[in-house]
């Protein structure tokens, strides 16, 4: 199956779940919105934010949300937060977001080359030579910052090509235990998330012999899975 052949299915799919949704309009969403707005229950800058959405065709956002102001009160304002936060996030926010977004989808689909005009060359750097000093100055940087971390695995394709019809993150990385990429991933964040409260002293050990050391409060390092129509039951059930 050819990449723009997959993301028309995609596209028709996504039609297809906001069809069999509530016949809501888009003035409709913008009253509930406005409504919750008045009520205190989002924040007037939230409620723009998800006016500009509705206006860019992302209206079944909010087509499951309760008409009510006193339903789901904690879920919305939670959203509402994380709405502006990805706003402030990103260059020109969400609506900048979207535009871009579906520009590279289309010029994918019509099969644009988006690095046209480019002329690729060697970036220049630094070579840093393992267990120099240098070495440990960067790493003690980098495990200061590791508990500020965020970790994505994109995973929403199928392991086709590799002539495995699961899931890629399912594929053993090597034969001794047949571990699985996903374990192996998920075992170095583990260890990087270990040794960064090492770093500011014990964790306070297992406690075998009778006693331990008070014990610094790990920070967990998060860990988001992209995942796809094709993928993300099965990457539930490896879970």
């Amino acid at each position: 199956m050819e990449v723009s052949d997959r993301r028309d299915i995609e596209t028709r799919r996504a039609r297809e779940r906001r069809g069999r949704s509530s016949d809501m309009s888009d003035d409709d969403a913008k009253k509930m919105i406005d409504a919750h707005a008045s009520a205190g229950k989002i924040s007037g800058d939230a409620a723009a934010v998800m006016r500009k959405l509705i206006d860019l065709d992302q209206r079944h956002l909010f087509e499951k949300w309760s008409a009510d102001v006193e339903a789901d009160v904690d879920a919305k304002a939670a959203f509402a937060e994380q709405l502006l936060a990805a706003n402030a996030g990103y260059p020109g926010g969400v609506a900048k977001y979207i535009e871009n977004a579906r520009a590279l989808l289309r010029d994918s689909k019509d099969g644009k080359n988006p690095f046209e005009g480019w002329t690729p060359s060697v970036p220049t750097g630094k070579t840093v030579e393992y267990g120099s000093a240098q070495h440990d100055v960067l790493e003690k940087i980098g495990m200061r910052e590791a508990e500020q971390t965020c970790f994505v695995l994109v995973a929403g394709g199928l392991g086709e090509r590799l002539g495995y019809s699961g899931i890629k993150v399912e594929l053993p990385v090597e034969r001794s235990t047949d571990s699985c990429y996903l374990e192996l991933y998920v075992k170095n964040i583990l260890a990087l998330q270990n040794r960064r409260a090492e770093e500011d002293g014990p964790t306070g050990g297992c406690g075998c012999f009778g006693g331990s050391a008070p014990a610094r409060k790990v920070t967990p390092i998060p860990l988001a899975i992209m995942t796809s129509e094709d993928t993300h039951a099965m990457t539930l059930d490896l879970l």
